[in-house]
């Protein structure tokens, strides 16, 4: 998958949410949201296997915000 224009644009604690555009395979580029989760393990700060994205900037926004 390529990407571009990848941009952080909130945070909260342990999460992250990037918007950035990914290519489709008909050529055009779409907006998307992509979330990250860090946790500490034995002092060190690491990301989690989980990678939720999201189309709407909304619904990114709530998962964001989510405690």
């Amino acid at each position: 998958m390529q990407e571009r224009n990848k941009e952080l644009i909130g945070a909260n604690g342990d999460r992250q949410l990037w918007r950035l555009e990914i290519l489709q395979p008909n050529g055009q580029w779409d907006k998307v949201y992509q979330g990250k989760v860090f946790m500490n393990v034995q002092g060190v700060r690491k990301q989690t296997p989980d990678d939720p994205a999201f189309i709407g900037q909304a619904e990114a926004q709530a998962w964001l915000l989510q405690v």
